[in-house]
C-alpha cells in the first residue's frame, strides 16, 4: 500500500523504512530509493509480479556492464573485463538478491556504488573540466546509492585504495596521501553526514554503540561471518535463503579461527599483490572493504547473525577480479607449456567455470519459485528458528490452506513466546476458522504489547467484520487510524465497517478517502459501487463497478453488481448480457 503512488515522495524523504511502511520493511533505517523503485514499479505493472521481476533483472544487467567498465578502466584488457563480468553474472550467491523483490536495495546500491568507482577512476585519468564533470558524477552516484542502502558510506575508503595504487591500476594521477585526503575529502563529508543522520536509527540494534565490550564480544561472530562469506564466494554450493546462527562466544571455536586466519591471508596477499599484481591487489581491497558492513560487527538485524547471500552481490565484484586475474595468469603459465594461444586457455576456463556457475544456479533457483518453495526450504534448514514458521503460516493462510497455517504459527508462537507478529496473525485465524472467542481472547491477551503495531489494528478489525461486528470494527480501526492516519488498509477497511454498519454515506466519504491515495485500487471501486447502489444512485454505482472490472477484469463479484445495477436502472437487456457472461464465467 506504501508504494502506489509517487505523489509520497516527500514523506519518504522524511522517514525510515520501516515508518514509511508501517513496520513492513524492519530494520528502521533510511531507505527511501527502495520505495520509489518499487512505486515506479507499480505505476508501470500494477500488481503483476513479473514486471517487478523484470526491473531485478534489468538491474543485474546493468550491474554486469557497470562491473565490465570498471575492471575494464583497471586492468585495461578487454577480455579480463570480461571474464569477471560474465562470472558475475551467473554466480550462485546472486540467486537472492535478483530473485528477492524486496531485497533489491543491493542490487541498487551496488549498481551505483560501482559505478561511482568507476567515475572516481575516470576522473583521475581526466583534465579540466571533463575531471570535474566526472568528479561530480562520482559524487551523485554515491549519494544516489545512499538512498538506498547505507553500504555506500565506504567508497571513500575504496577511491583512497584506488589513489594508492595510482598508475598501477592505470587511475593515472598518483601522489601524495595528502592529496589523495582531500580529493576525497567531500565523499567523506557525505558519508559521515549520511551516518550522523542514520544515529538513531541504528540505535535500534546497538543501544551500546560505542561499548567496547560489545564490539568485542562481536567480533568472534564477525570473523565466522567472513569465513563464510569467502566459503560461499569460492564454493557456493551451501546457500541458504535464511540463516539462523547461533553467535559463537570463543575466538577459539573452528569458524572464528578460520575468519582470523583468512583475515590475515587475504590482508598478506593484498600487500604481497600491491606491486606485483596491482589489480588483484585492488580487487582483494574492494571485497574487504565492502564485505565489511555485513560482517555483523554492528547489528543490522534482530537475529543473532546477520548473514545472507545477497550481501555478496556487492563484494563478489573484487573477488571475481581476483579470479579472472589467476584464471588468466593460469592460462598464460599453461601457454607457455603447451604451445596453446592463452586466449583459447583462459575461455575455455572461462567456460567451465560458466557452466559450473550456471548449473548451481539452475539448481538453487527453484527455492525462489514461490513463497511455499521459499519457507518450506527455510523450515526445513532451521526448524528451531520462528520467523520460518511466521512466513510459512502466513502464506498457507494465503492460500485457504488455514489448518497449515495455524500449524506453523503456533509453531512460531512455541519457539518464541513474546514475538507478537505471529500471536496477531494466529488470532485472526483462530477467529476465522475454529473459535471466534478463542481468538479474541488472543487479541485481547497481546493487545497492550501490540498497541503500537500497524498489523495488530488490520487484523483485528478484519475479524470483528468477519464476525459481523462492524461497530467494534469500526472502533478498533478508529483507533488505528489515529497511530497510523495515512494507512491505506486501515481507511479501506474501515469504509468496509462503515458499509457493513449501513451507513452508506460514510461509507461512500470513507471509499473516495481511499480512492484518492490509489485510484486503481479495484476493490476500493467496488466498494463505492456497492454504497452507491445502497443511497439508490445506481448510474453511479454502475460506473464504479465498470472501474473495477477495467482495472481487474477477473472480479466476479464487480460483474454481478454491475449485472444488478443495470437491472436496477432499467436496462433489462444490457443485465441479460451481464448475466449470461456471469454465467459463464462462473459455473459454480
Amino acid at each position: 500500500q506504501f508504494v502506489r503512488r509517487l505523489a509520497d515522495l516527500p514523506t519518504w524523504l522524511t522517514l525510515t523504512a520501516d515508518q514509511a511502511s508501517f513496520g513492513a520493511f524492519s530494520g528502521n533505517l533510511y531507505r527511501p530509493g527502495l520505495l520509489v523503485s518499487m512505486a515506479v514499479d507499480f505505476a508501470l505493472w500494477g500488481e503483476r509480479a513479473a514486471g517487478f521481476h523484470l526491473t531485478n533483472l534489468l538491474l543485474l544487467g546493468l550491474m554486469v556492464w557497470v562491473v565490465y567498465r570498471l575492471i575494464r578502466a583497471v586492468t585495461t584488457r578487454e577480455e579480463l573485463a570480461a571474464v569477471a563480468a560474465i562470472l558475475f553474472a551467473v554466480h550462485p550467491t546472486h540467486v537472492e538478491a535478483v530473485a528477492w523483490i524486496s531485497g533489491r536495495t543491493d542490487l541498487w546500491v551496488s549498481v551505483f556504488m560501482v559505478a561511482a568507482t568507476w567515475l572516481y577512476h575516470t576522473s583521475l585519468r581526466s583534465r579540466g573540466w571533463h575531471r570535474a564533470g566526472w568528479y561530480a558524477g562520482a559524487m551523485s552516484a554515491m549519494s544516489a546509492g545512499l538512498l538506498f542502502k547505507e553500504a555506500a558510506v565506504l567508497l571513500p575508503a575504496v577511491f583512497l585504495l584506488l589513489e594508492g595504487l595510482g598508475p598501477r591500476v592505470n587511475a593515472a594521477r598518483g601522489g601524495s596521501w595528502r592529496h589523495a585526503l582531500l580529493r576525497s575529502l567531500p565523499f567523506w563529508a557525505i558519508a559521515v553526514g549520511h551516518l550522523a543522520f542514520l544515529s538513531r536509527p541504528l540505535q535500534t540494534y546497538n543501544q551500546e554503540l560505542l561499548s567496547p565490550q560489545v564490539l568485542l564480544a562481536r567480533l568472534p561472530g564477525s570473523l565466522e561471518t567472513l569465513a563464510r562469506y569467502v566459503g560461499l564466494m569460492l564454493f557456493p554450493v551451501t546457500m541458504r535463503p535464511f540463516y539462523a546462527l547461533p553467535r559463537p562466544t570463543s575466538f577459539l571455536a573452528p569458524w572464528p579461527l578460520a575468519g582470523a586466519a583468512l583475515l590475515l591471508a587475504l590482508a598478506a596477499l593484498a600487500i604481497f599483490w600491491w606491486r606485483r599484481l596491482p589489480a588483484a591487489a585492488f580487487g582483494l581491497g574492494w571485497f574487504l572493504i565492502t564485505v565489511a558492513p555485513y560482517l555483523d560487527l554492528l547489528a543490522f538485524s534482530p537475529r543473532a547473525m546477520g548473514l545472507a547471500d545477497r550481501y555478496l552481490y556487492g563484494p563478489s565484484v573484487g573477488a571475481l577480479l581476483v579470479g579472472a586475474l589467476l584464471l588468466d595468469r593460469m592460462a598464460a603459465h599453461l601457454a607457455r607449456r603447451s604451445g596453446l594461444l592463452p586466449s583459447h586457455l583462459l575461455g575455455a576456463s572461462t567456460a567451465v567455470l560458466v557452466l559450473i556457475s550456471a548449473g548451481l544456479t539452475a539448481w538453487y533457483m527453484p527455492v525462489w519459485r514461490d513463497n511455499v518453495s521459499l519457507y518450506s526450504r527455510m523450515v526445513r534448514d532451521f526448524p528451531q528458528a520462528p520467523e520460518p514458521h511466521l512466513n510459512l503460516g502466513t502464506t498457507y493462510l494465503d492460500l485457504g490452506e488455514v489448518e497449515r497455517g495455524i500449524a506453523e504459527l503456533e509453531a512460531a508462537v512455541r519457539l518464541r513466546p513474546d514475538w507478537i507478529r505471529p500471536q496477531i496473525s494466529l488470532a485472526l485465524a483462530t477467529v476465522g476458522a475454529r473459535s471466534p472467542a478463542e481468538g479474541f481472547r488472543l487479541f485481547d491477551r497481546i493487545a497492550p504489547a501490540a498497541a503500537g503495531e500497524h498489523e495488530y489494528y488490520v487484523m483485528r478489525g478484519r475479524a470483528h467484520l468477519l464476525v459481523r461486528e462492524p461497530e467494534a470494527a469500526v472502533e478498533v480501526l478508529t483507533a488505528g487510524l489515529e497511530r497510523f492516519p495515512a494507512s491505506l488498509d486501515l481507511h479501506l477497511l474501515l469504509a468496509r465497517a462503515r458499509e457493513a454498519q449501513g451507513d452508506a454515506a460514510g461509507a461512500i466519504e470513507a471509499y473516495r478517502r481511499v480512492l484518492a491515495r490509489d485510484p486503481r485500487l479495484a476493490s476500493a471501486h467496488e466498494g463505492l459501487g456497492r454504497a452507491l447502489a445502497r443511497q439508490g444512485d445506481y448510474g453511479a454505482a454502475a460506473r464504479a463497478f465498470t472501474r473495477a472490472l477495467e482495472l481487474r477484469p477477473d472480479r466476479l463479484s464487480a460483474l454481478r453488481l454491475l449485472a444488478l445495477a443495470r437491472e436496477a436502472e432499467g436496462q433489462v437487456e444490457e443485465s441479460l448480457r451481464l448475466w449470461r457472461e456471469v454465467a459463464v464465467r462462473a459455473q459454480d
